[in-house]
């Protein structure tokens, strides 16, 4: 059942993923024990990335998205094919609306853009049968500071803002495009009716970038009593380490201009905070407009389509230096996969 994908309908990303997904949706299955094939949903499928992969391991697949550009050329792709397999809903998670129960759920890497990760558990949970699997996976903390490092490489301006963005988003516990701390997700699905059977992770130097949970839906309905915790509705109890961090981000107040760069870099040097590194990201923001504020609303997305943008004519020497600073220190430090990062002395004073 495999598609004839061309790059002209779906882009060159699209078209890759989706020729390499059938290799890669086997691993996502594998570790699913008792896994009954009726069934599977596909959360955050754009033009059917691992869909019509699962296709092959089920006798039926719904993809849901809410870029319905993506789903349109997914639903293309799949006449194509003569499938009736798979089937593509141009919706977003919360809004989809069935009466149907899957035996499977993916939702692979999209939480951190969302509202709620909470709330998106809870309507995976609401849509699996009992005793049916999910495979999760979640950008971590390491994941914006290996794409910051892409962005500087390869000169991206407006990607080196979203980035940045993304880890005042996550330290300020702003909803939509940010991270989650590795192994929050655990407790997090456990609190929202999933037992998990497997997680895993991949690193950048000594971060975790990216997490996959297994986990099976629990049979028990009254477990689930612990609330969640610390004024975040996305954490059930995040490290000490990271409230430290996030203390001193929340002393920021998500200012950029105007922060003394030597400050941040002397406090982030002399911190043993496993997230000290994430000062220097600060620092950044003092050279790149605009990276520190929440998502912009779409009337300033259309006004800066019109207007030239300063954070396209970035101090990249500066920008570099302090990357260079990034990676010592992080060279320096333990490595977080030997043994769970000490949460000593804290960060210091907020400014």
């Amino acid at each position: 059942m495999r598609p004839l994908v061309d790059a002209s309908d779906v882009g060159e990303y699209a078209a890759g993923r989706i020729l390499a997904s059938y290799d890669d949706v086997e691993k996502f299955v594998a570790p699913c024990t008792d896994l009954r094939r009726d069934s599977a949903l596909d959360v955050g499928c754009g033009a059917g990335l691992e869909t019509f992969a699962l296709g092959s391991h089920f006798e039926r697949v719904v993809g849901v998205d809410p870029d319905a550009k993506a789903i349109a050329a997914a639903q293309r792709l799949a006449g194509r094919a003569g499938t009736d397999r798979v089937d593509f809903r141009p919706t977003t998670i919360e809004a989809f609306e069935t009466r149907d129960k899957y035996s499977f759920v993916l939702c692979n890497v999209m939480s951190h853009n969302l509202p709620s990760r909470r709330v998106l558990l809870a309507r995976l949970r609401r849509l699996a049968r009992p005793g049916a699997w999910l495979a999760y996976a979640e950008q971590t903390e390491g994941y914006p500071l290996l794409e910051i490092a892409n962005a500087l490489q390869a000169r991206n301006a407006r990607a080196l803002e979203e980035r940045i963005r993304q880890v005042f988003n996550g330290f300020l516990c702003r909803s939509g495009f940010r991270f989650f701390v590795a192994g929050t997700s655990s407790p997090a699905l456990a609190l929202s009716g999933f037992e998990v059977a497997k997680a895993s992770r991949r690193w950048w130097r000594s971060f975790p970038y990216l997490e996959r949970v297994w986990a099976r839906v629990a049979l028990d309905e009254g477990s689930r009593t612990q609330p969640y915790l610390h004024g975040d509705p996305d954490y059930v109890a995040p490290p000490p380490d990271f409230e430290e961090a996030r203390a001193c981000f929340r002393g920021l107040g998500g200012r950029g201009a105007g922060l003394v760069v030597s400050e941040l870099r002397a406090r982030a040097a002399a911190a043993q905070n496993r997230f000290a590194p994430f000062l220097l990201v600060a620092a950044m923001a003092s050279f790149v407009p605009g990276s520190t504020e929440p998502r912009r609303s779409l009337g300033r997305k259309v006004v800066g389509k019109a207007l030239p943008r300063r954070v396209d004519r970035l101090d990249w020497h500066a920008l570099d230096d302090l990357h260079n600073d990034l990676v010592e220190l992080l060279e320096r430090r333990p490595p977080s996969r030997a043994r769970p990062s000490p949460t000593s002395r804290a960060l210091g004073r907020p400014y």
